[in-house]
Formats: C-alpha cells, structure tokens, sequence
C-alpha cells in the first residue's frame, strides 16, 4: 500500500499528525492529543520489535466491542466513519474495516507493550505457533 504524502487527519480530534520513523516503519502521531496511528503491518512489526521474544508469549484474542463501527472516528486514511472498536486484554483500540489501519492512543500502545514483557518474563515458551500466528494475523489483514 503506498502513503499518501499529505498529513493524516486525527481520528480524535482532527489536528494533522505528523510522522515518526521507528526503524524502518513510519508511525503517525497526533502533536496534540498523542493518539497513533499505524497503517496495515505497521503495529505488528512495531510491537515486535520492541518486545524481543514475542512468539513465546500467549497473548490472546483481540475481540470486538459491542456497538460495532464507531460512527464517531473517521478513518485517517479512508476518511470515512469505518473505524471499528476493539479491547485485547483491557486495552482498547480501533481499527478500520477497510484498510486495516489501528488507531489508538499512545498511552495504550505503551501499556500493550508493558503487558507483553510482562507475560514475557511469566510465561516462557507458553505460547503455541497458531496464537502467535492469529494476532499477528489479525493485524496485518
């Protein structure tokens, strides 16, 4: 999927967010609010590189929230209502139904990472290959 060069509007409250580069994975962040935004692969490849040993840990199913779309939150990328509201182990995000882009905030993407290292450090070796394989599935679809 290629960029589109201009800035990304905010889902939340609609300040242009600016791009961070984290290896070789563009993040866009809000300068006002501090929400992310991460297109198709790009959480995926962020969490796993901030969380070396991640396909030893069990992390669960994300699972939608009751309501479905939020009709409230406009995708940044296909600047329509179509972002979809999910919680992965108490951890709420949003993700769009038609270009799998996440949308969440930035204190969120911190306490996601924290409880994968945490899991790290108490479940050793617990995680099956086809877990791992679903969120990371789950993500990039």
């Amino acid at each position: 999927m290629t960029k589109d060069t201009s800035q990304l509007p905010c889902p939340s409250c609609k300040e242009p967010m600016r791009p961070e580069w984290h290896r070789a994975i563009e993040i866009d962040r809000c300068p006002a609010c501090g929400d992310l935004w991460f297109d198709r692969t790009e959480l995926t490849t962020y969490v796993a590189d901030k969380t070396p040993g991640l396909g030893k840990v069990m992390l669960g199913q994300p699972r939608t929230v009751p309501g479905g779309p939020d009709t409230s939150l406009a995708c940044p990328r296909c600047r329509v209502p179509s972002l979809e509201p999910y919680e992965w182990d108490g951890h709420r995000f949003s993700r769009c139904t038609s270009c799998s882009g996440v949308h969440l905030e930035g204190t969120t993407l911190d306490g996601i990472i924290a409880d994968i290292e945490g899991r790290l450090q108490r479940e050793k070796g617990s995680a099956t290959p086809s877990e791992i394989l679903f969120w990371l599935l789950f993500i990039a679809r």
